[in-house]
């Protein structure tokens, strides 16, 4: 459940959302750029046992079991660590973005201003409440989020009649199979060979499946599963639940296609969507949702790269006898240095497909 929470953000979902908007039925091919949707079924099958096994609580830790605990190892550990916390800050401006797109439609301020305050309530739930404090909310939050998926699904299956789509899809927006290169709204260019893209996707969620999860959260979740077989249940009920993210995403899809008219900026879909369909209760109810998603996926992101910094590199290297009371300390500085650092990379950035392209695409596959 709390994977379901923490994959469920609003940069995703706007990101997602837009290209089911002007793709149609061909954006589900572009689920695989995220390298979780075939990693998931690798995990059910075999790699979720073999990630309890290994009897460690992160990544980097895993290295040292691999390598041993000589140099190669401890330095493997150290550059596993170090690339875990990289990462965590260059993915807070895909977050940053995200949040002030969504909730500048709702607010009376702008898009940089609605994602500074956003950043600083989580920032200061984050650091309170700690990793348990965390995970009772993102059970709560993935209630609210399953509950607004439930909202736009059934709306988009009442509203998406064979007349509907005659009337405002484009042609071929209906149908699965993508031509070799396709013409893309301005910001998505680098796009327009789909077909090459989707097999360098497929091909890399096939890669990962064999390897450990490339994020630091999604490992531990399996390295602190009760036993090898609820390691595996906990990955299909993760395989599962997922599934209703992308009825959420196609449901925005189709009713924006009756407000392409209003629509100027794909990734502003979802904001449309939802102040032009829903009523206020309901459409406070889905903000909720959303809000309640992206919050989940910052704090539980900034949480797991923190364990890392805290575990692999402060407690193994600089003050092995550090008290409980330290190291909770160092967590909450860490935390901020790690939301300082990503909202000055995010400052200058547009879009979420930019940040998305050139700064986690281009980092993980460095990694």
């Amino acid at each position: 459940i709390t994977g379901v929470a923490t994959y469920i953000d609003i940069s995703g979902t706007v990101l997602q959302s837009s290209f089911y908007y002007m793709l149609g039925v061909k954006g589900y091919w572009v689920t695989y750029r995220g390298a979780l949707s075939l990693t998931l079924a690798f995990l059910v099958i075999f790699m979720a046992k073999w990630h309890r096994r290994a009897n460690v609580m992160t990544n980097a830790e895993l290295m040292e079991l691999r390598f041993g605990s000589g140099l190669q190892g401890r330095t493997a550990r150290v550059l596993s660590a170090l690339s875990i916390l990289v990462m965590a800050i260059t993915t807070m401006p895909y977050f940053f973005i995200g949040s002030g797109k969504f909730l500048e439609g709702y607010l009376p301020y702008s898009a940089m201003t609605c994602a500074l305050i956003f950043t600083a309530v989580t920032l200061v739930y984050t650091s309170l409440s700690g990793f348990l404090g965390v995970v009772y909310t993102d059970v709560f939050q993935a209630i609210l989020i399953i509950i607004g998926m439930a909202f736009v699904t059934v709306k988009a299956l009442m509203i998406g009649t064979p007349e509907y789509y005659a009337q405002h899809a484009p042609e071929g927006w209906l149908t699965l199979t993508p031509s070799w290169q396709m013409p893309m709204a301005q910001g998505y260019e680098n796009m327009q060979l789909f077909s090459l893209l989707i097999i360098v996707w497929i091909l890399a969620n096939v890669t990962q499946g064999f390897a450990q999860p490339f994020d630091a959260g999604s490992s531990q979740r399996f390295y602190a599963a009760r036993n090898e077989k609820e390691g595996s249940l906990l990955a299909f009920q993760w395989l599962v639940l997922m599934s209703f993210r992308y009825l959420f995403m196609m449901g925005i899809g189709i009713l924006a296609l009756a407000l392409k008219d209003r629509i100027t900026d794909p990734e502003r879909a979802v904001t449309e969507v939802i102040n032009h369909y829903f009523p206020i209760g309901l459409k406070g109810l889905l903000i909720a949702a959303m809000l309640a998603a992206a919050m989940s996926t910052l704090s539980s992101g900034i949480n797991s790269s923190v364990a890392y910094v805290i575990n692999d590199l402060y407690k193994r290297f600089i003050n092995p006898r550090a008290s409980e009371k330290r190291m909770v300390r160092m967590g909450m500085v860490m935390t901020v240095i790690i939301v300082l650092a990503g909202l000055l990379m995010g400052l200058g950035l547009k879009t979420i497909n930019e940040i998305w392209v050139w700064v986690i695409v281009a980092l993980f596959a460095g990694m």
